[in-house]
């Protein structure tokens, strides 16, 4: 049943023919009966949307991280879902917002039976394609919203990223540029600034300290807190600057200078470096074979007894089980004294120990401290702050790790030396060790017929804890 009249020309009241043609040529589906090929449309980005399994794959972590990066002034991202969304709108709505529907499966009448049934068929066939893909019309709308959303979450998420990473920085100078109310935090964090600087101004803090230079090996005053290799959390380090410190002691030319042997982070003095690697191995083997003489000076909390001696203990590393698990350097003596009836006693020795012997002497004392010449025979690990807080009892000031034994805590004081130093306990903890390597004395050349001796100041803060402690070196 028609609900259309039908006049002269075989057309109803929709403008349709007997065949489901209107007057333009085109039948239910939008096409022409030549069939011709749909008009070429932009294919929207395969990131988009599977038109083959008809549903929305959302962003994926990547398209997140693209939004993230981009810059101030827009998102990469967002842009490409909006022309995305502009594509997928010029696809669905050619003319008037109906959608363009692929060719339907229609049905070839003979040419004496167009009419009725086959403009029956014809609408039918049009009806079924056009809410089939009105239907998918739908869905990739909703796709596009879900895009467009994704995108602007992404780019809020981005800038969120962008103000906390900013504002991470600012506290980070901020905290750099504070200067601490407590004189010996203020003191520490000073002792520590080299390992903040850029590597050129390191290089030339170091240049500034040479005390001796010759065509073989240049001798530096190695500052407090500079670590002579690199590790977990070192930002400066002496073996990372050494071609720009070759550069600025000869020529833009020179080769990198060499390590001959190495100091704690914490000790400051001598160090000799060569340019060669001949040298510094030639050197290498002095030290090996004990025909570099070394004298350090240190400030000890309490005082030897004797006031002068060697001390011949053997060391080994052992890890020390606490809350807070380490390893520590300790002693591994051969013998022991009996309880009983106090004879000494030959141990087992054990495999893993190195022979450790420091000579030392008594130069001052007062308040409870005393400054120590020590002359290290060997060269073990942390020999000398071994020797002097297990072997004499009496641990170097400011050494926090060797002042206990089965913990890791800031060191402890007396009265009297606090008083003088007018510091606080609480603050102990911010005391730098008290070692410096004064003098070193080694031949040089290839026949080592060419005896130097050198010698280094110690520190500022040295002297100042001297002065505070009246341990005056002239007098004695």
């Amino acid at each position: 049943m028609h609900c259309g009249r039908r006049d002269g020309t075989g057309r109803d009241g929709t403008g349709r023919d007997g065949t489901g043609r209107d007057g333009t040529g085109r039948d239910g589906t939008g096409r022409d009966g030549l069939r011709s090929p749909p008009s070429p449309v932009p294919a929207a980005p395969q990131l988009l949307l599977s038109s083959r399994r008809g549903r929305y794959r959302p962003p994926t972590a990547a398209r997140l991280q693209t939004a993230e990066g981009a810059g101030r002034e827009g998102c990469p991202a967002l842009s490409h879902w909006r022309r995305a969304l502009s594509l997928i709108s010029l696809r669905l709505s050619p003319l008037g917002g109906e959608a363009e529907g692929p060719p339907s499966r229609r049905r070839h009448w003979p040419e004496g039976r167009r009419g009725k049934e086959g403009g029956r068929e014809g609408k039918m066939a049009a009806a079924s394609g056009g809410a089939l893909w009105r239907r998918r019309a739908a869905a990739l709308r909703r796709a596009a919203r879900s895009v467009c959303g994704w995108a602007a979450g992404a780019e809020r998420l981005a800038g969120r990223l962008r103000a906390r990473r900013s504002q991470e920085e600012e506290e980070e100078k901020k905290k750099q540029r504070e200067v601490p109310g407590n004189p010996a935090r203020r003191r520490a964090r000073e002792l520590a600034a080299l390992q903040l600087v850029h590597p050129n101004v390191l290089a030339r803090a170091l240049k500034q300290g040479a005390v001796y230079q010759d065509e073989e090996v240049v001798v530096l005053n190695k500052p407090y807190g500079l670590p002579v290799h690199g590790g977990p959390g070192v930002k400066n380090c002496v073996t990372d600057v050494l071609p720009i410190l070759a550069k600025m002691l000869k020529n833009m030319r020179a080769e990198p200078l060499h390590l001959c042997h190495r100091l704690d982070k914490e000790t400051t003095g001598v160090m000799v470096l060569a340019w060669s690697k001949e040298a510094a191995d030639r050197i290498r083997l002095l030290f090996k074979t004990r025909q570099v003489e070394k004298i350090y000076w240190a400030i000890s909390v309490g005082h030897p007894d004797p006031a002068e001696g060697i001390v011949e203990i053997p060391m080994v590393e052992k890890e020390v089980r606490s809350h807070q698990p380490h390893y520590k350097m300790t002693l591994a003596p051969n013998y022991r004294l009996s309880p009983e009836d106090g004879r000494v006693l030959k141990i087992r020795k054990n495999c893993s120990a190195e022979s450790a012997v420091t000579r030392y002497r008594i130069l001052a004392s007062s308040s409870a401290c005393s400054l120590l010449e020590l002359q290290p025979i060997t060269g073990v690990k942390h020999q000398i702050r071994v020797h002097l807080a297990y072997g004499l009892g009496c641990p170097i000031l400011g050494d926090h790790k060797y002042s206990h034994w089965n913990k890791l805590a800031p060191q402890k004081l007396p009265e009297v030396t606090l008083r003088r130093l007018k510091l606080e306990q609480s603050k102990a903890r911010h005391l730098p060790l008290h070692l410096h390597a004064r003098r070193l004395s080694l031949p040089l050349g290839a026949s080592g017929g060419k005896w130097i001796d050198l010698v280094c100041e110690p520190p500022v803060f040295f002297h100042r804890t001297l002065r505070k402690l009246e341990l005056d070196i002239d007098k004695n």
